[in-house]
């Protein structure tokens, strides 16, 4: 049986209701969800239910995790979405005893500083006391009593190069020349000298080759002198 223009005209009116009935409970459903999302921002950034409450410090021996709180200057109840991570960061990373630090968001409530110390490898005597001094010739920490864990260095501690280069020397030590040194001396990039506890010298010459240097004297301890000469590591002497 065949239909009327009628009854096909009618059919098409219905599917054309149905489609904008679908399209404006699309529209309202898209409008909802961002409404919701605004909503949840404004909440989240805002609002105290996620307030600061706990800033927690990890990583200090030599600091105190308060020290690093100061620094971080993060007011309590600072929504946790406005904690300014990358500001935070800079301030505690500018702390001469840091060496690095990673600063993280823990909802609901808590602020995490992850802090690296600096390593010393030496330290300098002057104004009164002594200041450590790290791996990269960064001084750092000051005391007022000399570490029996760190060998003393004599420099002029106004030039970096000479902080690098006995640097450089003193991590390259093995335990058996540090366990006899009394202090190193660096004169020059040139000229740096280990004077030892009882009385002998270790011309090192320049940084250079430390490693190898430091091989070649300790074997070179094993013989009484009063001067090993390892500025020349391929062509070390003793007298």
């Amino acid at each position: 049986m065949s239909r009327s223009i009628t009854d096909i005209t009618g059919a098409i009116d219905v599917k054309r209701h149905r489609r904008q009935r679908r399209r404006r409970t699309a529209v309202v459903v898209t409008v909802g969800i961002a409404v919701l999302v605004a909503v949840a921002v404004v909440v989240v950034r805002h609002s105290t239910v996620f307030a600061v409450e706990h800033v927690d410090v990890t990583g200090v021996r030599m600091l105190k995790a308060d020290q690093v709180r100061d620094a971080a200057s993060i007011s309590p109840g600072t929504p946790l979405a406005r904690v300014d991570v990358d500001h935070v960061a800079s301030s505690v990373a500018a702390m001469p005893d840091v060496a690095d630090v990673t600063v993280s968001r823990h909802w609901p409530r808590t602020v995490q500083i992850a802090v690296t110390e600096r390593r010393p490898v030496y330290q300098v005597s002057g104004h009164g006391g002594f200041t450590w001094v790290d791996e990269h010739g960064q001084m750092f920490h000051q005391s007022a009593t000399r570490s029996s864990q760190l060998l003393v260095v004599r420099l002029d501690a106004s030039k970096p190069r000479m902080r690098t280069d006995a640097a450089t020397v003193a991590s390259s030590l093995s335990k058996e020349i540090r366990a006899q040194t009394d202090h190193i001396e660096v004169r020059g990039t040139d000229s740096i000298q280990i004077h030892l506890a009882k009385g002998g010298t270790i011309v090192w010459g320049s940084a250079d080759e430390s490693a190898l240097k430091s091989k070649v004297a300790t074997a070179m301890l094993n013989v009484k002198a009063k001067v090993y000469d390892v500025s020349s590591p391929q062509r070390p002497t003793s007298r």
